[in-house]
This record gives structure tokens, sequence and C-alpha cells, in this order.
């Protein structure tokens, strides 16, 4: 299966229990979609689960149905065999009594040292399986659901740490891993969530050899329900650009879809870009987002402004512009989130589109990555010893 093909069946995967835990869905709605997406999605013949609920205790929690011949707990001697399993092992290789050798997989759910499950599963023939993505979602599913519990016991703050621990790795897996020096275009990317996760989100994505598709946008708020938000908005945008790859139809449909979701009380700031290598050529949209600058040769600087508001409050949208600009060419892009210019220092003065501007005219010439690094110093020098209150993303692309 190609890289591509994986990477969209994860996302599906994980848009999918993403969107079951936002919807505050009962343990046993989530252990069922969790099935559903482990034999539906990922292609698993069969699966079990079963969870620690203490030390001494493991119960059978998937499959549901009374009918299953598998042992609704865990013996003590299998438990034992269980407790040094910490990572995806062959059913054939371990000790188990035989009624569990219908299986060809055991993995092992561990969560800041402690295993919360151990996942059983069976294959199609040889098929190629991802089993350290099958530990990442089931994780996201298990600490779910401990938080659950956690929370019906008033021990917030611990349910609160694993959710952002995990939201952490998802967040860190969606976003763009490594963005590699292309022959046509060069872009370099600075990422800070303010905790441990955040709200802000880039993506890159190459529709052909000629085109390629930049996107950069922040959700309202903050902490895990901006992160899972945003999970939803990458997987939704990979999804349309499937299937279009016309600017004002992917705004168009990731505002229903926001909308939908949200009803109106979160929304989206986003900035979209289309742009031509042959041709030359960027199409854009924004969508309420702090405008971008846009340097090129032998032209004023420009800030990309135009498109509508923000997404996820109206549906449909009260107004759209998408605009293309041409000869665009030796040119330098500057995207950013509002934690950039808003970050203040010890006189609370703000740090500035205006300072941002100047920066950008005095060294527009650097390479992407030295460019960045040199706006953070100067954001440094200027902070002093004042702490960032926000997310913060940059996201600098030079097109030759």
């Amino acid at each position: 299966m190609a890289v591509k093909d994986k990477q969209d069946i994860a996302l599906k995967a994980l848009l999918e229990v993403t969107q079951a835990i936002n919807a505050n869905l009962s343990e046993e709605q989530l252990y069922r979609i969790y099935q559903f997406t482990l034999q539906g999605y990922l292609h698993f013949s069969k699966a079990a689960l079963y969870a620690w609920e203490s030390p001494q205790e493991c119960l059978r929690k998937i499959p549901q149905s009374q009918r299953s011949q598998l042992p609704t707990t865990i013996d003590e001697q299998s438990q034992q065999i269980l407790s040094t399993i910490q990572h995806p092992i062959r059913l054939s290789q371990t000790q188990l009594p035989s009624i569990f050798k219908v299986y060809d997989w055991i993995v092992p759910v561990i969560h800041q040292g402690k295993a919360l499950a151990h996942v059983f599963l069976s294959t199609y023939g040889e098929e190629e399986i991802d089993l350290e993505f099958v530990q990442t979602l089931s994780n996201i599913v298990l600490v779910a659901i401990e938080n659950k519990r956690l929370v019906r016991k008033q021990i917030e703050q611990e349910a609160l740490q694993r959710e952002l621990a995990l939201a952490q790795r998802v967040q860190r897996m969606l976003l763009p891993a490594q963005i590699a020096h292309q022959d046509k275009f060069d872009l370099a990317v600075f990422y800070q969530p303010h905790r441990n996760v955040g709200g802000d989100f880039y993506d890159v994505i190459r529709i052909s050899q000629e085109e390629v598709l930049l996107c950069i946008a922040d959700v309202s708020g903050k902490g895990i329900g901006a992160a899972l938000m945003m999970a939803n908005f990458q997987a939704s945008l990979r999804a349309i650009v499937k299937n279009t790859h016309h600017l004002p139809d992917i705004i168009h449909q990731l505002n229903e879809l926001i909308y939908e979701n949200t009803q109106g009380e979160n929304f989206i700031t986003v900035f979209l870009a289309h742009y031509h290598f042959g041709k030359k050529q960027m199409s854009y949209i924004n969508a309420g987002h702090h405008p971008p600058f846009l340097y090129s040769a032998g032209r004023p600087i420009q800030q990309l402004s135009r498109g509508s508001t923000v997404l996820g409050c109206f549906c449909p949208l009260p107004f759209l512009e998408i605009s293309t600009i041409e000869k665009v060419e030796k040119a330098l892009l500057l995207a950013y989130t509002d934690g950039l210019v808003e970050i203040h220092n010890t006189q609370s003065e703000q740090y500035g589109i205006e300072k941002l501007e100047q920066f950008i005219q005095r060294n527009h010439h650097l390479p992407v990555h030295e460019f960045i690094q040199s706006l953070l110093n100067d954001l440094n020098t200027f902070c002093q010893e004042v702490q960032p209150h926000d997310d913060c993303t940059i996201l600098c692309c030079r097109f030759f």
C-alpha cells in the first residue's frame, strides 16, 4: 500500500475516533467505534481488547457479545504473562492459553509506564500492518475512557494531564513531520503551542509536480478542545482536497463541516493558498486570518487579506472572494498565527504588524530556515523575560 494511502486511512481512523470522543459517548459506544475502526478502516479480521480495571483485574471489553467464547476476565497466570509484554508480539511466541491463539498479534497499550489494556488482532494473510499506529489509536481511546473514570472520581487534574500528553502526540503526528527542500520552492516552519497542545495548524499538500497547496489556521480557544477540533479540520481538509482543488469549494465545504460540528460556538481562521510553479501564479483565500506577507522581487510588499470571514460562525458564508497574483517568482511568503504579532514585552508593547513588516524588509534575502531563526531571535530580544501567552506558528516559503 502506498504511503499516501496509509496516511489517508490513518487520518480517517483518527477522525472517526476523535469525533466519537468529542461527542462524549459512553464507554460502551467508544469501544464499539474503536472495534469498527480496527476492522473497518485498518482491515484486521478479528479484534479483542482486555482493559486493566486494576492491577489485579483485566476485563474483556471487545468483543462485547455475551456469546463470545473468550473469557470475560484474564486469569492470574495469564495476567503475569501479559505484564511482561511491553511491545507488540506474535501470540505464537507467548505462553498464553490456546483459546487466544486464534489471534496473530498482541499489542500492549501503555501510557506513562502503566498498562491500560492489551489488544489481540488477527490479520488477513501476510498483509502489511502498522502496529505502532494501532498502539497510538488504542492509546487515544483508552486514555479517553480512563479519563471518564477519573472525572467521575473528581480527579480532574490527572485526567487533564493524560489528555494533554496524548493530544500532543496526536497533534505532532498529524502535522507534517519533515518538509524537505524542493527544487521549485523551499519551506520552513516553526510551531510552538502555548501549552502541551494548541489550536494552531499548518499543512503543505503537494497536489502535482506543478502545484502545491499551503494552509495555516488557528482555532478559537486553547488546549485539548482546540487540538481535537484542529485534528478534525486537517482530516477534513485532506479528504476534500482529494476531490477538488478549487479554493472556493474547499472553503465552503470546510465551513459547512465546522458549522455542523460546533453550531457556531467555535470558529477557525484560515489562510489557504494554491501555487502553480509553471505559471508562477498564486491564488488564495483569507478567511479571517492574520494577513500573510508576500515579498516579491520588484514589487512592494503585500498583505494577503482578501477572502471571507472566519469559518464556523455563518452557514453559508456571507461573502467569498478568491484573489490571484501573477508572476510570483523569487518571492518570499510569510504566514503566521496571532501568537507571533501579539507577543508583548515588559512594557506591555506588542511586537505587532509594523515590526514584522520591517523585519521582512531587512531580512527577506535569507534562506527560509535562517529567516525564521533570525525572526525568533528578534522576538526574544523584544520580549526579554516575558513568556508567550498564545500558540505561535510561522510558515515561511520561498518560491524560486
